[in-house]
């Protein structure tokens, strides 16, 4: 049985008030008037909701959407496509850690189709690799191509995610480019809204990008255009001599933002520098203690790694084939892997690796 036929149905109310009142003490917690459905909090606590399918970090999922606001020249674009590759390559980016390989869609109003190649050729350097499940589309290849804002733009989109079959997340760069009118205005964005919450439906995750005005700390025109949205990433200025891009990162709304994963919105300073993308000032991602049965999991595999006579050599090898040269104070490159993370245990583990290998209890 549905939820929506679990509900229960009150005829002839002539408010919402009066049949939420008259229903309060049904034990589904469901009221429904000529007005629309209600739920009761213990309703609201017992729906099982599907989770986000994050692709990159907590912030940008199959459901999420987001703007990212610029000042021009600060590297918006070149950061963007550095932020596809990853995601279609299912690598983590700067601090984010990555949910899967995906499927994305970079669509370009703005710059020329010579500019993009070379974009993404340097995109391509720096990952190392040319993901066949990025698809970039340019609007000097298509000069023709129809407004964002209108029927004949968005039907032109959705037809192009239906050629490639699949699309996971998309990249609109930018705003202005792709929808033309005044930013001040509220219509050309409203024009938009439905189709974007379509995309949201149909789960295709979006980051919108946009320019600043004069006031480099927000976004040009009308503020509403964010109020539906999930995410609003700021990027500004940073001074780095050394570097090719650099700017300052931060979330000025952050809907997932929770306890466990405050790391993935902090302010971040990020560069370009040596042909490689770094970053510094985000805080290290506590992450969701582990379940019960988790940690008895744990707890055997510690117990079955500590207990092998080949642990101490097995560790050191491979500690040495990644070129990380860290040992904990006074203990073995074996120590080293588990150090800082389980305290005690450590210690445990040092002496293990230094003697004939003992059975091991946990006090």
């Amino acid at each position: 049985m549905t939820e929506q036929s679990e509900f229960v149905r009150e005829q002839g109310k002539t408010s919402a008030e009066d049949a939420i009142g008259k229903k309060r003490s049904k034990p589904n917690g469901y009221a429904h008037s000529s007005s629309g459905f209600y739920f009761t909090i213990n309703a609201w606590l017992a729906r099982d909701l599907p989770q986000p399918d994050f692709l990159m970090g907590e912030w940008a999922s199959t459901t999420s959407r987001g703007l990212l606001v610029s000042d021009t020249g600060l590297g918006k674009t070149n950061f963007c496509l550095a932020l596809a590759f990853a995601m279609a390559l299912g690598r983590d980016f700067l601090h984010w850690k990555s949910g899967r390989p995906c499927r994305v869609l970079y669509i370009d109003g703005e710059m020329s189709r010579r500019l993009m190649k070379t974009r993404l050729a340097d995109a391509a350097r720096r990952a190392g690799a040319a993901p066949e499940t990025l698809f970039v589309l340019s609007r000097d290849d298509l000069p023709d191509m129809p407004p964002i804002n209108t029927e004949e733009g968005q039907r032109f989109i959705d037809e192009l995610i239906d050629a490639i079959g699949e699309v996971d997340f998309a990249f609109f760069d930018n705003v202005q480019a792709l929808i033309p009118g005044d930013m001040k205005d509220e219509e050309p964005w409203q024009q938009t809204l439905p189709w974007i919450r379509d995309l949201t439906r149909r789960a295709i995750g979006q980051l919108w990008i946009h320019h600043t005005g004069h006031d480099t700390t927000r976004s040009y025109g009308t503020k509403t255009r964010e109020w539906q949205l999930d995410t609003v990433i700021l990027l500004e200025a940073a001074e780095r001599p050394d570097a090719d891009i650099a700017f300052a990162l931060k979330f000025t709304k952050a809907r997932e933002r929770a306890p466990d994963n405050r790391g993935d919105f902090d302010k971040v300073t990020i560069a370009l520098a040596d042909d490689r993308w770094r970053f510094e000032g985000a805080a290290l991602r506590a992450g969701k203690p582990p379940s019960p049965n988790g940690r008895k999991f744990h707890d055997a595999l510690l117990d079955a790694i500590v207990s092998s006579p080949t642990f101490a050599t097995a560790a050191g090898r491979a500690l040495a084939s990644t070129g990380w040269n860290y040992s904990a104070p006074n203990g073995s490159p074996a120590t080293a892997i588990l150090y800082g993370r389980y305290g005690s245990i450590a210690d445990r583990l040092r002496d293990a690796s230094a003697t004939a290998p003992q059975p091991f209890r946990r006090n």
